[in-house]
């Protein structure tokens, strides 16, 4: 599987909820997909 790097930034009107809840569903399709690795990090 191609590797991808995701930004997750919140701005333009995206608040920490909506960024919190896009984290939850790529943590369950990393749950879901074995083969699907994440990395992510919060600054």
């Amino acid at each position: 599987m191609k590797p991808y790097n995701i930004a997750v930034i919140a701005g333009d009107g995206i608040g920490p909820e909506v960024i919190n809840e896009g984290i939850n569903v790529l943590n369950t399709i990393s749950t879901i997909n074995p083969e699907s690795e994440k990395v992510l990090t919060s600054t």
